[in-house]
């Protein structure tokens, strides 16, 4: 059955092609699931039910494309072991271990044209801090970064297969992390009004506990 991730999770804020890569990790969750047992399926429902109340979980954007009664496991199962896959976290176990609850989260992008000078295409050094007013749970945490620069001439999908994706960094609160890296991996280049940076927050086998708004503007690219 060709259950592909933008199925699994409301992705509106999350460009789908790079969820896509990680849908060889689902024949494993539906074995996964079918060996579950009772008490164990239980728990993760426990945490279905918790997700329903973050936002990070509900998009406006999208709609799923196959039923829940489609699906061989629930949507949040076949998510989480999607997001474990593309942070290299071990595949979902049969009780999820939350940490990190999200409550009023913000990741703060700053920009320092010197020194030393920053890598092309850039035009500042960028850094991303995360404000965590809930308190740290002490769990290790990745910040996932896309951006893009330019209005792709070629359809959306195409353009996200090739670039746009950052890559990852494990991050704390308070603690300034320096995205230069990650965004040279993004191949952003040129300058104009449609430039933006989007930064998403997950805990190493869940779904994401924060999907930032897109951080529009110029400021950071050459």
């Amino acid at each position: 059955m060709a259950v592909y991730a933008n199925q699994l999770w409301t992705v509106g804020r999350i460009p789908r092609t790079w969820l896509e890569r990680w849908d060889s990790a689902l024949p494993a969750a539906a074995a996964a699931w079918a060996a579950m047992s009772e008490p164990d399926r239980d728990l993760w429902a426990s945490y279905g039910r918790l997700i329903e109340t973050w936002e990070s979980w509900h998009q406006e954007i999208e709609t799923l494309a196959v039923p829940q009664r489609a699906r061989p496991y629930p949507q949040y199962f076949g998510a989480a072991a999607i997001w474990a896959a593309a942070v290299d976290a071990p595949p979902p176990g049969p009780a999820p271990l939350v940490r990190q609850f999200p409550l009023q989260d913000t990741v703060i992008l700053s920009a320092y044209p010197r020194p030393p000078p920053p890598p092309w295409p850039l035009a500042a050094h960028v850094y991303a801090t995360w404000i965590a007013p809930g308190g740290w749970g002490g769990a290790v945490v990745y910040l996932v970064v896309f951006a893009r620069s330019t209005v792709p001439l070629q359809p959306s999908n195409k353009y996200w297969r090739t670039r746009g994706v950052g890559g990852l960094i494990s991050i704390t609160p308070g603690v300034p992390v320096l995205l230069d890296g990650l965004l040279v991996n993004c191949q952003t280049s040129g300058a104009n009004a449609e430039a933006w940076i989007r930064v998403a927050l997950v805990e190493p086998g869940l779904v994401p506990f924060f999907v930032g708004e897109q951080e529009r503007g110029a400021w950071f690219i050459a």
